[in-house]
């Protein structure tokens, strides 16, 4: 097992400089990633500025040949392993470009890949304090991941999903249609809520459609109409539709 992660007190998050094309690049690259679908504006910045840029050539071999600094980050000539099996993990990778195979024991098991939901690699060893559970080498001519360290990954994560988790207890808890939910049922349903964001007068739910949705608003106020006129003055709180259940 690696050796547990311990955050010390004053921690900072680094920051490389990054072109604004590599940010889109990024936060395109990890919107679909489940790990970071309920990272707020903030937690994805700061996850976005401590990325570095990483180039693995394929038919390469030797630890970092060349390491030097430009303004769009960090450029690691790395040969083309990304990852050892039975390694220490200390980078969670995004592919920017480019394609990689994973092998465990020295079997073909899967593939990551630029610009498909399976883009991703590193993220078990740096989640659960363990080594390495496959290694993961390029196929294409080279690869460019975007990589961040193990302490920013398990910080920003570990934050964002404690603190949410939290918040969104506290909205279920508030629901009436839900009070009689068990504990475990409620938990269940506060870690399938995901965020989703409006625009002032864009609808959430109209009148005479279906839906298989439950909402909770948990910043902002919302209206509702019936026929086109007001039913209720203001829903600061929650607003719901459960299996075409009219409200």
């Amino acid at each position: 097992m690696a050796t547990p992660l311990r955050l010390e007190r004053g921690w900072v998050p680094p920051q490389y400089p990054k072109s604004a094309s590599d940010r889109a690049d990024i936060r395109r690259a990890i919107r679909h990633n489940c790990l970071f679908s309920n990272l707020d504006e903030q937690a994805m910045a700061v996850m976005i500025d401590a990325m570095q840029r990483f180039h693995f050539e394929h038919g390469t071999t030797g630890v970092y040949v060349s390491n030097h600094f430009i303004l769009t980050g960090y450029y690691l000539y790395a040969g083309e392993v990304l990852i050892h099996q039975g390694d220490e993990g200390d980078q969670f990778f995004v592919l920017a470009s480019g394609a990689a195979d994973v092998f465990i024991h020295g079997q073909r098991v899967g593939g990551v890949e630029a610009d498909t939901t399976a883009n991703f690699c590193g993220e078990l060893a740096l989640l659960y304090d363990s080594p390495r559970a496959a290694t993961v080498k390029v196929t294409t001519p080279d690869v460019v991941a975007w990589g961040v360290d193990r302490v920013t990954f398990k910080k920003v994560l570990m934050d964002t999903t404690i603190k949410q988790r939290k918040l969104y207890e506290a909205f279920v808890d508030e629901v009436p249609i839900l009070s009689e939910l068990t504990k475990y049922e409620r938990l269940t349903l506060v870690d399938a809520l995901r965020p989703v964001f409006y625009e002032q007068g864009q609808p959430i739910l109209e009148e005479g459609s279906q839906s298989n949705d439950f909402y909770i608003v948990s910043d902002g106020e919302v209206t509702c109409t019936k026929h086109g006129e007001e039913v209720r003055p203001s829903l600061e709180r929650y607003v719901h539709e459960l299996m075409g259940t009219k409200n």
